[in-house]
């Protein structure tokens, strides 16, 4: 078991040293997570990577009965709590600016080309909508695109095969840029 794993373990338990010598030990990788998700919508907050882990952690602080199975499952989390607050700050701005758009790009690689230009709203509520058709695709497709886990990372952390990761992210990115095509517009 590895030093972020067992720390996981003793802060799910309750131990406020675990906790912070844990945040201390994930503090360089969250801030590379923020940053590779602020790359992608530097145009939608004002937030940088520092502000966006700290916003991050105290809402992941602030949960209780939160339990990780390994360091894969800590980072998607955290990965998916990033997404959260920079979709809560588009939000705010949406409410002073009504009729505004935000545009990102969602794209890990060429052949996510097709999925440019939605804005971040359209994307939650796509993903959403992927994750009441097919739980494991919209899992398996944060933790490859908002966590930038590999395929093999997410074959660890999710126990599948690497051809049933790779056809969940072909089955996600089809669906996703079906729902964004119909808000496209």
């Amino acid at each position: 078991m590895g030093d972020i794993t067992r720390l996981l373990a003793l802060s799910c338990e309750g131990d406020a040293r675990a906790e912070n010598a844990l945040y201390a030990l994930v503090y360089g990788e969250l801030r590379t997570l923020a940053r590779h998700h602020l790359r992608r919508e530097c145009t939608v907050t004002q937030l940088d990577a520092a502000g966006l882990v700290s916003e991050a952690y105290l809402r992941l602080a602030g949960r209780e009965g939160l339990a990780f199975e390994n360091r894969a499952s800590f980072f998607a989390y955290a990965s998916r709590v990033m997404r959260n607050v920079v979709l809560d700050q588009v939000r705010e701005r949406h409410a002073d600016k009504r009729g505004g758009r935000v545009d990102i790009t969602l794209t890990t690689s060429i052949e996510d080309s097709a999925l440019q230009g939605p804005d971040l709203i359209a994307v939650d509520q796509a993903l959403k909508a992927l994750a009441r058709v097919d739980a494991r695709g919209h899992d398996v497709f944060e933790m490859h695109f908002f966590a930038g886990m590999a395929v093999d990372d997410i074959c660890s952390a999710k126990a599948l095969s690497p051809a049933t990761v790779k056809r969940d992210l072909r089955k996600a990115r089809a669906f996703l840029f079906h729902e964004l095509a119909g808000t496209a517009g």
